[in-house]
C-alpha cells in the first residue's frame, strides 16, 4: 500500500483511486495532471479555464487516454469501447472511460443477476451459470453469473441489469428483485487495480424455463445443481467478482451459514468490504 499513488480530483482532499508505480512511470501524463512525488499523489488540474470544470475534466482524461494509446503505453488501451464509468462520490458529475478506469484504480460499478430454480421442498435446486467464451480479453473461459455487466455513466444498476439481460440472454428481467450489494478490491495484474461495488439481483424461474445465450461472448448457459456450482467455486473456475456474488447468494439463501462453516462471520464481512474511497452513487446527469 505504501508504494501506491493516490488519484485526486480538483479541490478535493480525498483519494478517488490508487495507481501503481509502474502505471505512474509508463503513463504519458499531460499538463492537466499535477504529480507530487513526495506525497505520491496525481491530481487532475485541468488547464483549460474557458470550459466548465465538468467539461474540462472530461476532456483532460480523454486526452490522457489518447496520449497513452498513441504512445502504446499499455497494449490493452488499444481497444477503446467509449463506455464510461461514473466516478463514485465525485464533487461534480464526472466519468472516465472504462478502458482507463483500472489504471486510475477508481471504484467500478456493476450489476449481477442470479437466476435460480427451487425444488418442491422450497430449497434452491438449480442456478443458471454462463461460461465466458475463450476469446474474451479478460478471464476467458471462466464462469459467470446468469447475467452481469458494468453500470455505465447516467445509468442505474437496474437499468444496467435490464440492458445486459436483453443483450446476453434475450429476456426481460423486470421481475428481478434487488438483493443488496457486494464490494471487493481486485488486483488483476501489475497495472490493474479494481475496487468494485456490484449491485446484486435474484430472479426465480420454474424448472421448465430454458435460457439460451444471445451473444457470442457466452460459450454456454446451463442450469447447474447447487453442488455443481460449489464444486466449480472450489476449483476456482469462476471469474473472481462472480465468485463473490455467488458466495453472497449462498449466504442470503442459507446454503452457507454459521452451522456449516466456522468462517461464516469472516465470509460475510469480506463480501462487504469497506473501500478506502468515496462510494456514493451519482445522481443521473439529467437531474443536475
Amino acid at each position: 500500500m505504501s508504494e501506491l499513488w493516490r488519484f485526486m480530483l480538483p479541490g478535493d482532499p480525498r483519494a478517488f483511486g490508487f495507481l501503481t508505480s509502474d502505471t505512474m512511470s509508463r503513463m504519458p501524463w499531460t499538463a492537466d495532471f499535477k504529480l507530487n512525488y513526495s506525497l505520491r499523489t496525481v491530481q487532475l488540474c485541468p488547464t483549460n479555464s474557458t470550459d466548465s470544470l465538468v467539461r474540462s475534466s472530461a476532456v483532460a482524461v480523454t486526452n490522457l487516454l489518447q496520449a497513452a494509446q498513441a504512445a502504446n503505453s499499455f497494449p490493452r488501451l488499444k481497444n477503446w469501447p467509449g463506455e464510461k464509468y461514473p466516478v463514485l462520490g465525485a464533487p461534480f458529475p464526472f466519468a472516465v472511460d472504462r478502458a482507463i478506469a483500472p489504471y486510475l484504480g477508481i471504484v467500478t460499478t456493476g450489476a449481477q443477476l442470479t437466476v435460480f430454480t427451487r425444488s418442491d421442498n422450497g430449497l434452491v435446486s438449480g442456478i443458471w451459470i454462463a461460461k465466458r467464451a475463450n476469446n474474451k480479453p479478460m478471464f476467458p473461459g471462466m464462469l459467470d453469473n446468469s447475467v452481469g455487466g458494468a453500470v455505465m455513466d447516467d445509468e442505474t444498476p437496474r437499468e444496467s441489469l435490464l440492458r445486459e439481460a436483453m443483450e446476453e440472454i434475450g429476456i426481460d428481467v423486470k421481475d428481478a428483485t434487488s438483493a443488496g450489494a457486494v464490494s471487493w478490491f481486485n488486483i488483476k495484474d501489475e497495472n490493474h487495480l479494481e475496487p468494485g461495488v456490484q449491485s446484486v439481483f435474484d430472479l426465480e424461474l420454474d424448472a421448465e424455463t430454458k435460457l439460451r445465450p444471445a451473444e457470442s461472448g457466452i460459450e454456454w448457459l446451463r442450469l447447474l445443481r447447487v453442488d455443481e456450482v460449489i464444486d466449480a467455486l472450489k476449483r476456482h473456475e469462476f471469474k473472481p467478482s462472480c465468485a463473490c456474488v455467488m458466495v453472497d447468494f449462498f449466504v442470503r439463501h442459507g446454503i452457507i451459514n454459521a452451522e456449516n462453516d466456522y468462517d461464516f462471520p469472516d465470509i460475510v464481512s469480506r463480501l462487504h468490504r469497506k473501500l478506502p474511497f468515496p462510494t456514493r452513487l451519482p445522481i443521473h446527469n439529467h437531474e443536475y
